[in-house]
């Protein structure tokens, strides 16, 4: 049996300003809202769907860490730079396959985007 990951929702305490950081990188939300559930943004990719839901009441953000993949790391890192707000945990790296750099979304997730390196 063979499985593949189609959805992950990451429940943010400011569901706008978590919106914009991964506006950053290059991901377009729509809004939605499913019967009489919270209004949140949803983002689809290749099957894949990414959900940003606001904190149920008493409840702490997720932690889970989050990673993208992209052609050309350079792209995202210049709108990173040139975007306030965005905390940077670690610059841009190579490892033995990809060039990775780790940034701080606003609820304190570790977010991923790297690229693989063709040697």
């Amino acid at each position: 049996m063979k499985l593949s990951l189609n959805l992950l929702v990451l429940r943010c305490k400011d569901l706008e300003v978590t919106r914009r950081f991964y506006e950053h990188l290059g991901l377009i939300f729509s809004k939605e809202q499913h019967g009489k559930g919270p209004e949140h943004y949803s983002w689809e990719n290749a099957g894949f769907v990414l959900e940003l839901y606001p904190v149920i009441k008493d409840q702490a953000p997720d932690q889970v860490r989050v990673g993208f993949s992209t052609h050309l790391l350079a792209d995202i890192a210049g709108n990173i730079r040139h975007s306030s707000g965005i905390t940077v945990l670690e610059q841009a790296y190579a490892t033995s396959d990809r060039i990775v750099m780790v940034l701080q979304d606003p609820d304190g997730r570790k977010v991923e985007v790297s690229q693989a390196l063709h040697r």
